[in-house]
């Protein structure tokens, strides 16, 4: 690869990162799952302007499809029907960087982005309704943060539920993926 093709593929980066995957195999079964962040923005240019993006911040909660032995790792069901994807819009990330900001205050999640009936302020709520196949289908996602941990739960019905648990650490990393996207969107006037 020569130099321009190195700053070429440095620069798409910005839009494309590489994705930001954690794993939670479960070693006695396949209860385990994976979480995969995958920032996709194709901004299409004008004479010295943006004139249109496509793309988005993709989520995907995936099943565990083995289990892991001494001689082999677990795997994921990266193409299994039962994962459950959400596209993020510059709401949710912003919703989602005002929770994590709120429990390094040791503030309350505002009302407004709390997830239906959360009482305590420890949780944010997204809804999310769209036509798949012609047909209205929505996604629920929850973002609990519970002592040192946090978790991401997404379901599209009662079959396809899915939850992650994250340490701080990986709270750590998420929030740096999500503050990186929100850069990106803002950028490009993506709303």
């Amino acid at each position: 690869m020569n130099t321009q093709e190195q700053l070429e593929r440095l620069q798409a980066l910005w839009w494309e990162p590489e994705s930001l995957r954690f794993y939670r195999p479960s070693l006695k079964d396949t209860s385990g799952t994976a979480l995969s962040l995958d920032l996709r923005l194709t901004p299409e240019f004008g004479a010295s302007y943006v004139g249109k993006v496509s793309g988005g911040l993709f989520v995907e909660l995936v099943p565990q499809l083995t289990v892991k032995t001494a001689q082999k790792d677990a795997t994921f069901g990266w193409e299994d029907p039962q994962k459950v994807t959400a596209k993020f819009g510059l709401p949710d990330i912003s919703a989602l960087l005002v929770a994590i900001r709120c429990r390094y205050a040791r503030r309350l999640v505002p009302e407004g982005l709390r997830s239906k009936g959360d009482t305590i302020g420890n949780t944010v709520g997204m809804f999310h309704r769209f036509v798949e196949d012609g047909v209205s289908a929505t996604t629920v996602i929850e973002y609990a943060m519970v002592g040192d941990e946090a978790f991401l739960k997404m379901s599209r019905s009662a079959t396809q539920r899915r939850t992650i648990k994250l340490s701080m650490a990986e709270e750590l990393q998420l929030e740096c993926y999500l503050k990186h996207a929100l850069h990106a969107f803002t950028l490009v006037g993506k709303r």
